[in-house]
């Protein structure tokens, strides 16, 4: 177990280590959200009211609704308040919940992240590395099963999965293999080189969830991506699936 960050607890019959938002960061979020929704209720009527003293304003009905709340006081006061302060808290709750939360064990991987659960067995992980802030899972044939932010700390992401056997690395095993994507590279396939270049568009726009989508559909092809700056990479796969 790593100390710490993580902690142990039964999960398919052995003894599991789980990786995710350190204690210390839960604690500021849950107090500190619920305090800063608190004085945002506060102070925010106040500001709106400041605000109607000039002739332009950018939203103008929404600052005469909230600064109607200014000056209230009893029940209204309290309920005005309280709304701030739950406020922060469902914040708080859907910043842990949207966390990266790995639990480990010798046989098999849980993911869990914006509620959804995903199961990977030991056997069927090639490598597990960093890339900067994002924890990344290739499978046997070097494909992408994971890549996301993790909030631990790379010692402690590093100890747990060596803890559990799983093969991780310093860094990037296949990074000398990556080629820089340019139109009409005559080693792509032409599906392959539209598909990038739609992506390259999504990228720009900064429209991650259709990139991500696109990125889906190239390893589907046998490619695997990696993008720096907006500028695209892509390496063939060790193994491509038949």
């Amino acid at each position: 177990m790593v100390s710490g960050q993580s902690r142990s607890q039964q999960l398919s019959g052995s003894q599991a280590t789980v990786l995710g938002l350190p204690r210390g960061d839960r604690i500021v979020i849950y107090a500190g959200a619920p305090l800063a929704g608190l004085l945002l209720a506060f102070g925010l009527p106040w500001v709106a009211n400041w605000l109607l003293q000039f002739d332009w304003l950018p939203l103008p009905g929404v600052v005469r609704l909230l600064a109607a709340f200014d000056g209230i006081s009893g029940w209204k006061s309290l309920l005005w308040l309280g709304g701030g302060l739950v406020l922060g808290l469902v914040f708080a709750v859907v910043a842990t919940v949207e966390s990266l939360k790995l639990t480990l064990t010798d046989q098999q991987l849980r993911i869990d992240k914006s509620g959804d659960t995903r199961f990977l067995a030991r056997a069927e992980i090639g490598a597990v590395f960093l890339d900067g802030k994002e924890l990344v899972l290739l499978d046997r044939h070097s494909r992408e099963v994971l890549r996301d932010t993790h909030d631990a700390p790379a010692p402690a992401l590093a100890a747990g999965f060596r803890a559990h056997g799983y093969p991780w690395q310093d860094r990037d095993p296949y990074e000398g293999r990556y080629h820089r994507w340019l139109p009409d590279f005559p080693e792509l396939p032409p599906r392959v080189h539209a598909l990038l270049a739609t992506r390259q568009v999504a990228l720009e726009r900064k429209d991650h969830k259709d990139a991500a989508r696109l990125a889906e559909e190239v390893a589907q092809l046998g490619y695997v991506l990696r993008t720096e700056d907006q500028t695209q990479y892509w390496r063939a796969l060790e193994s491509p699936p038949q």
